[in-house]
């Protein structure tokens, strides 16, 4: 039961960790700790997990937290929050990326207008799409406004000391937390 306590304190760690990182303009941490919790070897920990933060069960806390990433609606309730967003903030680089190679990909590089010039005669012009362009360049002035302000990060010296000293646990010990 030592193990449980010790995993019990860990992932609630996590989710202090997650709360820190949302109310600080962080959304790739929160990701990443969403990605941690939903490891195999985390979410085999059945006993630990019945007993996560003492108040709700696991798996709703964890829905709550996976919610705010669903891809649900190409990640509408991410969208909603980045649009209000004031700087800094780190945005999920997932999201900046596919949407990058959206706009890329999703649109064409040139154009082609076609036009009777003064003599009535058929001509086609192949020009470069500055739609495209635009849409690109409004992107990355958006998503880069974020990065104008400092982010300054405040130390959480309960998560540094874990960070740096993670419990070491045989096999055997191991084995007993999951199952």
């Amino acid at each position: 039961h030592q193990f449980i306590h010790q995993n019990d304190s860990i992932i609630n760690d996590s989710y202090s960790f997650y709360t820190h990182h949302s109310t600080h303009s962080n959304p790739m941490t929160r990701h990443q700790i969403i990605v941690g919790l939903n490891n195999s070897a985390v979410t085999r920990m059945k006993r630990t997990l019945t007993s996560f933060n003492g108040k709700k069960p696991f798996s709703a806390l964890y829905n709550d937290i996976v919610e705010f990433f669903s891809m649900f609606n190409n990640y509408k309730q991410y969208r909603r929050m980045l649009k209000v967003q004031t700087p800094p903030c780190v945005p999920f680089i997932g999201v900046f990326v596919a949407d990058l190679t959206f706009l890329d990909e999703g649109n064409p590089d040139d154009v082609t207008v076609t036009y009777d010039d003064a003599a009535s005669i058929r001509q086609q012009n192949v020009l470069i799409n500055v739609a495209k362009r635009r849409m690109l360049a409004t992107y990355l002035r958006d998503t880069l406004r974020f990065g104008s302000h400092k982010y300054s990060l405040e130390p959480l010296p309960t998560i540094q000391r874990k960070l740096l000293a993670p419990p070491h646990l045989s096999d055997e010990e191991l084995y007993r937390c999951v199952v």
